[in-house]
């Protein structure tokens, strides 16, 4: 092949040549607008599944809970739950103030929607096609309605605008969400997004981001509302697709080999990875531009040339 020439799969992008220019990294508002409605849409798909999960939840009467081995070494901490959402709320406001200061924020955010809505459509697979018991038998599950899809759609507006979290009040209406953990997969994704777009330097922060997350997770089985299982599976899942999308974004191997297998796999990943060369830098700036101000020209006092002073 001639020097030069191209060998990249028809319909790719050409990364920018080295030493040409200084590498692109677009910021693109659309396609963080695309990724956000997607991250929506994802967010109500969740809450319509779960309407039917809670419908195929067996009955404890019948099916007792799973043995579970944590369950057996800890016992079940009350207010456990509610103290591993505090923790998530304080990584994801970790997340939101570190992106408002990084100058390559729509880029974070994309990236965060995008991996956090793939892992809750695969979660949606995971829990529809099998019914596991309920975690326990503190655990209160709303009448089953066996209603129509219309009303389906409606009992999933108030989930999917609560997050399906305590603190929103949306956690005990429904049943059946197991196989794996929607907590577990925003704690893991809300820490290996803080620890992968902050300087290396910032030790303390990535311990501590790394003690919350541990903490969370702990306090979800503490709580006996998950099984053990959901939170591995949830953080194996998570990492997983993290790791992957990372290493193909940064090395932009997708350009040169299995580009198929690539948009199979990750769907829209080649589109919005388009214009961005290699691994994105962490500076900062600040978010909004103060005005620049200037003062209008006043009188002059002594006109110019002369000392202006009476002999």
């Amino acid at each position: 092949m001639p020097y030069g020439a191209s060998a990249l799969p028809h319909g790719s992008v050409e990364p920018a040549p080295l030493g040409s220019s200084s590498p692109r990294f677009e910021l693109e508002p659309f396609k963080t607008l695309l990724v956000l409605i997607y991250a929506v849409l994802v967010c109500f798909v969740t809450a319509f599944t779960l309407t039917y999960t809670h419908d195929r939840a067996p009955d404890l009467a019948v099916s007792p809970p799973l043995p579970d081995v944590v369950f057996d070494l800890v016992p079940r901490i009350e207010s456990a739950f509610l103290a591993s959402e505090i923790c998530l709320i304080s990584l994801l406001a970790a997340n939101l103030i570190n992106m408002s200061f990084h100058k390559h924020r729509l880029i974070i955010l994309r990236r965060f929607l995008f991996i956090v809505g793939l892992a809750y459509s695969m979660r949606c697979v995971t829990m529809i096609v099998t019914s596991l018991s309920v975690a326990g038998y503190h655990v209160h599950c709303g009448k089953k309605m066996f209603d129509s899809v219309w009303s389906k759609l409606g009992r999933a507006v108030a989930p999917s605008i609560g997050l399906g979290m305590t603190v929103t009040g949306q956690r005990d209406e429904m049943c059946g969400d197991y196989m794996y953990s929607g907590h577990t997969v925003s704690i893991m994704a809300a820490c290996l997004f803080f620890t992968e777009y902050t300087p290396s330097r910032c030790r303390l922060f990535h311990f501590l981001a790394w003690v919350t997350a541990g903490a969370s997770l702990f306090f979800i089985v503490a709580a006996h509302e998950h099984y053990t299982v959901d939170v591995l599976i949830g953080m194996i899942v998570t990492s997983l697709i993290f790791l992957y999308y990372h290493t193909l974004a940064n090395t932009r191997a997708h350009l040169h080999r299995d580009l198929y297998r690539v948009r199979v796999w990750l769907p829209f990943f080649h589109y919005l990875e388009a214009k961005i060369d290699g691994v994105v830098p962490n500076e900062y700036e600040w978010p909004f531009r103060c005005p620049s101000f200037s003062w209008p020209a006043g009188p002059k006092l002594w006109p110019r040339g002369k000392s202006g002073l009476v002999d």
